[in-house]
């Protein structure tokens, strides 16, 4: 695969500003993470791609909690409610979204283009938790996709590789109202996604369809233009003084704490169940919590690094030294952390991994 090239120099400026590379973080974001019981779609039951996500199999499902500004509470609630459901069987990763919209507006209508530079959804997708290979896919109202995997995040000098196509990839749109008309007012757009395991296995280094019990960094992503309406059409408004396109709101599921989508590490957590179970969830925030911790360990050894040309076997103070195992060897270092017979792992290119000792 290729890594994407874009045609003109001002998108590539566009995209790197949307992804925030430039948002280095020394201390991670403080967040609680959000959770949701993923629940098995169960036998004889199906999901018609369409779009419309009222059909019997989605009324079971849970919504997620209403989408958030992803900063979190330093800023105000979005005022368009966005919410989400996910189901899986033996074949699929559903994900069924709906975008409340009184103008539902997209013209970006080619597999690939930079559909961001208008409305859409997004959904990050971690399947292992190694922050690594994740998959990024967006949507918009007329169902134009993009669809690609980051090798590590950009604050790390990941790469996009956006050729790459979710094979088996099946969506479905429904519009309440009507597309780029602005002389009414609509009411909402839906989605409809089913995700095949045998994509999601190109990124994920436990194969197949997951287990009862694991668990995925997942996070949502509704960005969101403020506008205004000149001779019958859209437009993005203008910042008074300076005259440029005021920035997109992003409205998420999971906060980030910061504007960055590319903290895989803050992504919410999703659990897969045959029914919910307050036990599992908290034994998963209990290793996210870990991960989290090691991720300190991460950036203190960035940060002293970065000051003196080596790595350290010194704890960041609010961490325990008997707790934590620190071996560095040149320009390497692997951090662990073990409990119930399983090791957690961090190194210094961020990625994480878990194994029996």
């Amino acid at each position: 695969m290729k890594i994407h090239h874009f045609t003109f120099p001002s998108l590539l400026v566009t995209f790197l500003f949307h992804q925030q590379i430039f948002a280095q973080q020394t201390v991670i974001p403080s967040y609680q993470p959000r959770s949701y019981t993923c629940t098995y779609l169960g036998t004889g039951k199906s999901i018609n791609i369409d779009g419309d996500i009222t059909e019997s199999a989605w009324q079971d499902a849970p919504w997620t909690d209403l989408f958030t500004d992803i900063e979190g509470s330093k800023k105000p609630k979005p005022y368009l409610d966005t919410r989400a459901k996910m189901l899986w069987d033996d074949e699929y990763f559903y994900i069924a979204a709906e975008m409340q919209e009184t103008h539902i507006w997209a013209t970006f209508d080619k597999q690939d283009m930079v559909i961001f530079q208008e409305n859409n959804i997004e959904i990050f997708i971690d399947p292992d938790g190694d922050t690594h290979h994740y998959m990024e896919l967006e949507i918009n109202a007329i169902g134009t996709i993009w669809d690609l995997i980051l090798t590590k995040p950009y604050s790390l000098f990941g790469s996009p590789i956006s050729a790459y196509d979710i094979k088996g990839l099946k969506k479905g749109v429904k519009l309440y109202g009507t597309n780029n008309n602005a002389s009414d007012k609509d009411e909402k757009w839906t989605i409809e996604l089913a995700i095949p395991w045998t994509a999601i296995s190109e990124i994920n280094h436990k194969k197949g369809k997951p287990n009862e019990g694991e668990f995925w960094k997942v996070n949502f992503s509704r960005v969101q233009w403020d506008r205004d309406i000149k001779s019958g059409k859209y437009i993005k408004q203008k910042d008074a003084a300076t005259q440029k396109d005021k920035p997109e709101n992003n409205w998420v599921w999971s906060p980030q704490g910061v504007i960055s989508m590319h903290n895989p590490e803050t992504w919410g957590l999703v659990v897969f169940a045959k029914s919910p179970n307050e036990k599992l969830i908290k034994s998963v925030l209990e290793v996210d919590n870990i991960k989290s911790q090691l991720r300190k360990i991460f950036l203190h050894q960035q940060t002293f690094y970065a000051k003196h040309g080596i790595y350290t076997t010194t704890l960041p103070g609010d961490l325990k030294q008997t707790d934590f195992e620190i071996r560095v060897l040149g320009d390497t270092f692997t951090a662990k952390y073990c409990k119930s017979r399983i090791c957690y792992y961090i190194r210094e290119d961020g990625r994480v991994w878990e194994k029996k000792p």
